[in-house]
């Protein structure tokens, strides 16, 4: 096998980790870590279970897309992300960086346009790409070069190549965008067809491969459906226009320059303890902190009169002493 990239959505696995993991995990300042716990496991799985000679993690970027003003009401309806991930997400930048691996943020786009251009370059570069997200918009981008690899599913995560794509959406990976486009998506308020589902949706493709070839032949559908397509027929193309993927973004860094490189062992341990990580703070490869040297002491069992007449005078010379009492019961009399 030739060289692989992993194309990390960061904003995936953040959004998955801050639902999965409870928020009561913090840091020793009681600040929430839960996010970035969950985040950290994934991309130090990744690396040991697969090893890929390039990679990059890929987060959005602050402030508006593209796609917002081409739509204004592009994921308008999409709740606000909850203070407590939001603070989560330099943190995740540093751990990020003191992993050594690349950061992507490109403002303008959104992450899925970033990971759509890299995916493409590397293809064109004769290396495989895997994306690393369980974001079934990134399904568009799937080739014999390029799969998809959602490691949250199953025990040892799921694969996804055009045979699959197929199966799900009756299309190829290049007309996954029509099929998205019937379908809609109410968390990102990209409006669709009304009446057309995942079902629907993929026995239409399966019949006309496109939405071109579908309203081409409009006339061959009955009743309330025909009537649907028929009346949200710019809604569909516009929807088709902003589920559809980069592929030609300008980046600040390109496929040379996102090569893995070893961390600092020391460094990533000491960002971990710092978030409270102990058990990934084990996982770095540097060597655990010097133990505090034990304090020399002198214990002895009294278990008869001459052993304590000699302790007793020992504690009346050395001027003052302490006893410590164990009982069975909160009242210190019983």
């Amino acid at each position: 096998m030739g060289e692989r990239i992993f194309l990390v959505d960061a904003m995936a696995f953040a959004f998955r980790s801050f639902h999965a993991i409870k928020t009561t995990l913090t840091d020793p300042e009681g600040r929430p870590t839960n996010a970035v716990y969950g985040f950290t496991r994934i991309l130090m799985k990744l690396l040991r279970e697969h090893n890929p000679s390039h990679i990059a993690v890929v987060f959005d970027a602050p402030g508006p897309t593209f796609r917002d003003e081409l739509f204004p009401e592009y994921k308008a309806t999409r709740r606000e992300t909850p203070p407590e991930l939001k603070e989560q997400f330099p943190r995740m930048h540093d751990v990020v960086r003191d992993m050594s691996l690349p950061l992507l943020c490109v403002p303008g786009v959104e992450a899925d346009d970033v990971i759509g251009t890299l995916a493409r370059r590397a293809e064109e570069a004769g290396m495989e790409a895997v994306l690393v997200s369980g974001d079934k918009d990134l399904l568009q981008l799937l080739s014999e070069r390029v799969r998809m690899f959602d490691p949250g599913k199953g025990e040892d995560g799921v694969w996804y190549g055009p045979e699959e794509v197929r199966e799900r959406f009756g299309t190829d990976p290049a007309h996954v965008v029509d099929a998205l486009a019937l379908i809609g998506d109410t968390a990102d308020n990209v409006p669709g067809v009304r009446g057309i589902g995942d079902k629907t949706a993929q026995k239409l493709m399966a019949q006309y491969g496109s939405l071109e070839g579908l309203y081409a032949r409009l006339d061959d559908l009955k009743g309330k459906q025909r009537e649907n397509l028929e009346s949200d027929r710019d809604q569909a193309f516009k929807s088709r226009v902003l589920v559809t993927i980069k592929t030609d973004v300008d980046l600040p860094e390109d496929i040379p320059g996102l090569v893995r490189t070893p961390w600092e062992p020391e460094r990533l341990r000491a960002r971990f303890l710092e978030l409270g990580f102990d058990s990934l703070a084990g996982e770095t490869g540097a060597p655990p902190a010097p133990e505090e040297p034990e304090e020399e002491t002198d214990y002895r069992l009294v278990l008869d009169r001459e052993t304590l007449d000699r302790a007793l005078g020992e504690m009346r010379a050395a001027g003052g002493f302490a006893v410590d009492t164990e009982t069975t019961n909160i009242d210190p009399m019983l």
